[in-house]
């Protein structure tokens, strides 16, 4: 019996299940690419079918489109070369093909062009949706790398501003970037770019001052801002119906934060900055199992919050991900029985069951004036989006003592001095010390790609970076190898998704004491918390490291600096022999 666990395969399951029991395995897109542009990126990196004549589709490709194949490319697994076929799932009239017909057909058509029968060994297969194969035939995307650039990004001299911003967001959601930056440069000149995996990246257009001016009136009409103002600051949202879902299904649950803002450059021809930031409202983007949160230290948070009363912050710098610790916390405890209300400065996502109030300074909606109301709503839980005076500060901390649970962000290097930060501010020890439960400081680091990876022995970068020859024998880690521009994982970046690295700090009996006493000696703190099993953000990074996630070039960039493993470095040292000695101990046993 064939176990179905793919929701597309289910649908298609007689087709699946026939053309399994003929021997025949076939995955989907979603499995062996990612997305549909994922196969398009994947073409690039190999070759097209041997079906063309002078760049044009041969009689034999015909032929296979019209009995509803689609020779897609021939991929390398390293031993030989595959032909890989796509296999449309439904017919023209939208029926789910017979699996035997399919099969038929297929066997006449590859004994025909190629003298093959369905189950050699050189053959693979991939199921295309109608829709999938008719872009793939529409754009003349086989062939013609040129047209799947374009149909990729999508915009060049000719598009209207509509095919521009729609070829934005394909290439923005498809790549999971999190911000999209319309940027005007001087003598007429601008470029789109895409924030990915924390980083910037330039897309390739062909850019017209025309293009991109229609393109940002365009914008500005979709977030029902001012079209003919161009001298102030403007802010607004787009939303996303039917119409543009069909489009590009990725965008369900999507919408954009628009930021415009005026430049040097000559605001009546195109002189705004606009920055969209891609938000997503589905309800399992904000799930505490999906942040990837060390289980240890998942156990403890759950327990945390549900209890009734105390101050839990979050800290870490700009696009570290606070946001998404916060909602996912609050998801977790938002099952119907207690009343929970944020205050943000802006409200990121609109969240089903939570009460969200936003700030707004033109009024005096400030972050006080706000905790305050939501004071007299009867509240259980309460989220603020930042910390940032004094006065905030007191009242989250007054809100825990009377018996709420808090939650809010505070901008620190790490959990100990989120603490400096609160006492920095004034607010008095004894409010301090009985209050604060727990502090999580988090850096979000890129995977390496696991097919740019590889291993070398970094004792004299090591060495280099701790200061002193620490390490007493050899150490294999991995770095990203250079000049792997073809590699279809990653697109030759070296680098795919992000990992989250969490420092956990339970305040305990002996820091409330030192709260009480006055203490701001930031060392102290941490050579306490660490005695109770906390771990800096160095030993975590180091562990990556250790495990292959990363290598040190990321760490360096994303959660540690140079200058702190300068000043850790003999201790460093010191764990990583007792890594490293452990390591041989076990090894000998087995």
């Amino acid at each position: 019996m064939t176990i179905i666990n793919n929701p597309f395969l289910k649908e298609i399951e007689a087709l699946y299940v026939g053309l399994f029991r003929q021997g025949m395995i076939i995955g989907t897109i979603d499995e062996l690419f990612l997305t549909f542009e994922g196969l398009l990126r994947a073409m690039d990196v190999s070759r097209p079918p041997l079906f063309k004549i002078n760049d044009e589709p041969s009689r034999s490709f015909e032929v296979f489109c019209a009995r509803g194949f689609i020779p897609l490319m021939i991929r390398s697994d390293g031993k030989k070369e595959n032909l890989l076929i796509g296999i449309i799932t439904h017919d023209a009239s939208g029926q789910l093909r017979d699996f035997n017909e399919a099969s038929i057909n297929l066997e006449e058509i590859l004994d025909m062009s190629l003298k093959m029968n369905k189950d050699n060994s050189y053959l693979k297969y991939v199921f295309l949706t109608p829709e999938q194969a008719k872009e793939l035939l529409q754009h003349k995307l086989i062939f013609d790398k040129r047209q799947r650039l374009h149909y990729l990004k999508g915009i060049d001299a000719d598009t209207t501003a509509a095919e521009s911003f729609d070829a934005i967001l394909k290439f923005a959601v498809s790549e999971n970037a999190t911000d999209i930056h319309i940027e005007p440069g001087p003598d007429g000149l601008a470029r789109i770019r895409y924030r990915l995996d924390g980083l910037m990246q330039t897309g390739d257009y062909d850019l017209t001052m025309e293009n991109i001016r229609r393109l940002v009136a365009l914008v500005k009409h979709r977030a029902n801002l001012k079209i003919d103002e161009h001298m102030l600051p403007q802010d607004g949202g787009i939303s996303f119906g039917e119409d543009d879902i069909k489009k590009n299904h990725l965008l369900v649950n999507c919408s954009l934060r628009v930021a415009l803002t005026p430049t040097i450059h000559d605001p009546r021809k195109y002189g705004e900055k606009v920055v969209l930031r891609l938000l997503h409202s589905k309800r399992d983007e904000y799930d505490l199992e999906k942040l990837g949160m060390k289980a240890d230290i998942k156990i403890r948070v759950k327990k945390r919050l549900a209890e009734s009363k105390g101050l839990i912050l979050v800290t870490g710098p700009t696009g570290s991900g606070k946001t998404t610790t916060l909602y996912s916390m609050l998801e977790e405890i938002n099952d119907g029985t207690r009343n929970i209300t944020t205050i943000e400065d802006p409200v990121e996502v609109a969240l089903s069951g939570i009460t969200q109030i936003p700030i707004n300074t033109r009024i005096g909606m400030n972050f006080p004036e706000g905790l305050r109301s939501i004071l007299r709503q009867d509240p259980d839980v309460i989220m603020v989006g930042e910390i940032r005076d004094k006065e905030t500060a007191d009242i989250a901390l007054n809100a825990t003592n009377t018996g709420h649970l808090v939650l809010a962000t505070v901008h620190a290097d790490d959990a100990q001095s989120t603490l400096l930060r609160l006492q920095r501010l004034g607010v008095g020890s004894e409010s301090i010390a009985p209050n604060l439960k727990v502090v999580l400081s988090q850096r979000l680091v890129r995977k390496a790609c696991f097919d740019c990876l590889e291993e070398y022995d970094a004792r004299d970068e090591l060495t280099y970076l701790l200061g002193g020859k620490y390490i007493n024998s050899e150490l294999l880690l991995h770095h990203v190898a250079p000049g792997n521009k073809l590699c279809r994982q990653c697109g030759g970046v070296g680098y795919r998704g992000r990992f989250l690295l969490l420092e956990y700090w339970g305040l305990g009996y002996d820091e409330r004491q030192m709260i009480i006493s006055g203490v701001e000696d930031h060392d102290a703190y941490v050579e306490v918390a660490m005695k109770h099993g906390f771990k800096p953000m160095i030993y975590l990074a180091i562990e990556a490291l250790l495990e292959g996630i990363t290598d040190i070039p990321e760490i360096i960039r994303s959660a540690v600096t140079e200058e702190e493993f300068l000043r850790h470095g003999k201790e460093i040292g010191a764990w990583l022999n007792r890594h490293l000695e452990n390591t041989s101990e076990a090894k000998a046993k087995k």
